[in-house]
């Protein structure tokens, strides 16, 4: 049977008004480190996430620790983005399957998922996102940093550059030092600047593609109405593609 969501609401609401009441009366302090919220995943109603949070308002997303590193005159976020809540709180709807993530892009709404849809993924690679996660008016990004646009991209790529081999070499400088498929000339990368980036794959026409051999990142720049602008990395270089907007790719972030 499916789930009451309704009748399953009003217990959880019942538990809360509880556990108010109680903080209210007794230890002043469950209130401190409960909330209880229920969260659908997109198209699929018998799926629940019960998520313990310490209890901001609810409709702002809390300060969050983020590791960054400074190359240049930039501050990046030092992993992928793996948040599933725009900047104001709304949650961004998880597609776990084919048809999910279809339907998100048909109705032009913000999507997100695991590699292969299997959230063993999710602690090392982050999350992929659609287009309209990323350019979501609620804000993708959390509060003081920004969807790099590709002139932000290019800067970071610039200060790596020294040679005719210059994609190959930035590549090289920004990539992890192991994780990496490593076939024929490539090789593992230097990590020079502590960007420690992954493998993470992507999800393209109906697939998944490139775990533990590619990187792609979404740019806030559009080129086209049906497409943006995406960096894409691997162990023989780099390249900037200009790709569809129904896929689904890594997001690093950059301090606005």
């Amino acid at each position: 049977e499916g789930v009451n969501f309704e009748e399953l609401e009003r217990d959880f609401q019942d538990l809360f008004e509880a556990l108010k009441e109680y903080n209210e009366t007794g230890s002043k302090s469950i209130l401190k480190f409960i909330e209880i919220q229920i969260h659908r995943c997109f198209l699929q109603p018998e799926i629940i996430h019960l998520l313990l949070i310490k209890p901001t308002s609810p409709e702002v997303l809390p300060e969050l620790n983020i590791k960054h590193l400074k190359i240049g005159n930039q501050i990046w976020m030092a992993e992928n983005l793996d948040l599933d809540r725009f900047r104001n709180g709304d949650f961004i709807p998880e597609a776990c399957s084919d048809e999910e993530w279809n339907k998100a892009f048909d109705d032009k709404e913000a999507v997100w998922c695991y590699y292969n849809y299997d959230d063993s993924n999710s602690q090392k690679f982050g999350k992929l996102y659609n287009w309209f996660a990323v350019t979501d008016s609620r804000g993708l990004a959390p509060k003081g940093w920004k969807i790099p646009a590709s002139n932000d991209w290019e800067i970071l790529l610039a200060g790596g550059r020294n040679s005719v081999k210059a994609n190959r070499e930035i590549s090289e400088k920004l990539r992890s030092r192991d994780g990496w498929d490593v076939v024929g000339n490539g090789s593992q990368g230097l990590d020079e600047f502590g960007f420690g980036m992954l493998p993470a794959g992507s999800r393209q026409n109906g697939f998944f593609y490139g775990k533990n051999q590619e990187s792609f990142f979404w740019s806030s720049t559009q080129l086209h109405p049906l497409r943006s602008v995406i960096y894409n990395f691997h162990i023989s270089g780099m390249c900037t593609l200009n790709w569809p907007k129904e896929y689904g790719f890594s997001v690093r972030c950059i301090k606005e």
